[in-house]
């Protein structure tokens, strides 16, 4: 939430034309800089799908000048090919390298499923060559990173933050649930298929009572999402795709409690979210969540895709209003601990441990 970002396409047919408006939108940008505690901070416009001419842009920008950076900090594993291009273009520069491992858990799980661990082995030892600094999400990606030979001195733990501020004070929108009153639980998630929701919907399904369950977020998979809303009950589940951020903020203030039963994460931000609010979390124990949430206290964890289990601890927290309110308040109280203002200040100290 509260995120913009820059994304530019090239074409390389029609690079020379693109290359002249892409000098301008660079010269316009990077003079707009932020000032953080005595650091400059400098925003590139990158792309996910990056051609060559964008790297080779990122090189020219810096011959050019524009660039006067003193830390390269890359936010995930982005295409593999333009990634090595921009680390070695810092270091051509002599400019150290900060890698924030977003999404480095999905590309391990696809590694792990073709097979590619020696490739994927290979490539991430080249990449630590020319990285100072990986930081890791939480104890569970660091391991990840460490069975893939990245060496301990070069890994630094910092987790995801959340805007508790914005939740509090960001504007709120209610979005169009129909029939639905203040009686629902909260699923925010992406709508793929490694987000479980259809299991949610069947297990929610099942559970006698009146509450109404909402699942919102980014449409991610169409066929999916048609799949889903072709198989639940409409009269009790609601589905809103491509939900406003105004939105989701009034969904995780005004719900019972939020659930998500993914069968793949790492260390989600919704949790965290939803903790802001006050509201307390159910969810599968994969991945990183457990440190996320500490049972009885801050939510309820259940194993992957087990009925028994969540339909249990779905039915626990419908039921009791005084147990649901005191784990809000110890969940805000942790998603406190994970303010953005914290999270600033630890990335800040790795900044500066690159430039010693």
């Amino acid at each position: 939430m509260n995120h913009k970002v820059t994304i530019l396409t090239f074409n390389t047919a029609v690079f020379h034309l693109r290359w002249r408006l892409f000098q301008s939108k660079c010269s316009q940008n990077l003079k707009e800089v932020e000032r953080l505690n005595g650091l400059v901070v400098r925003r590139f416009p990158f792309s996910y799908s990056l051609s060559p001419s964008l790297t080779f842009s990122f090189a020219e920008a810096q011959a050019l000048g524009w660039l006067s950076a003193e830390v390269l900090h890359i936010q995930g594993f982005f295409d593999f090919p333009q990634m090595l291009l921009v680390l070695s273009s810092a270091r051509r520069s002599h400019i150290p390298s900060l890698i924030t491992t977003h999404g480095f858990f999905e590309v391990v799980t696809s590694v792990r499923q073709y097979h590619l661990e020696p490739v994927f082995r290979a490539f991430l030892r080249l990449i630590t060559s020319m990285t100072s600094k990986y930081i890791a999400l939480s104890e569970f990606e660091r391991t990840s990173l460490l069975s893939f030979g990245v060496p301990p001195s070069k890994i630094a733990v910092i987790p995801n933050g959340v805007d508790t501020e914005s939740m509090d004070t960001g504007p709120t929108e209610s979005p169009s649930l129909g029939d639905v009153t203040s009686n629902f639980v909260f699923c925010a998630s992406r709508f793929s298929r490694n987000k479980n929701l259809e299991f949610l919907a069947q297990v929610f399904d099942s559970i006698e009572d009146s509450v109404h369950l909402v699942i919102a977020g980014k449409l991610t998979d169409a066929a999916y999402f048609q799949q889903l809303r072709a198989r639940i009950n409409r009269r009790k589940i609601v589905l809103l795709p491509n939900t406003k951020d105004s939105e989701m903020r009034w969904l995780y203030k005004n719900c019972l409690f939020a659930v998500l039963p993914s069968l793949v994460e790492t260390s989600p931000l919704t949790i965290l979210e939803a903790m802001a609010a006050r509201k307390p979390v159910v969810a599968s124990n994969v991945g990183a969540i457990s440190s996320l949430i500490v049972p009885w206290e801050t939510g309820l964890l259940v194993s992957p895709s087990n009925r028994e289990e969540l339909a249990r601890a779905l039915t626990i927290l419908l039921t009791n209003e005084n147990l649901r309110l005191a784990m809000g308040e110890k969940a805000r109280a942790f998603a406190e601990s994970r303010s953005w203002k914290h999270v600033a200040a630890l990335t800040l100290r790795v900044m500066k441990e690159c430039l010693e």
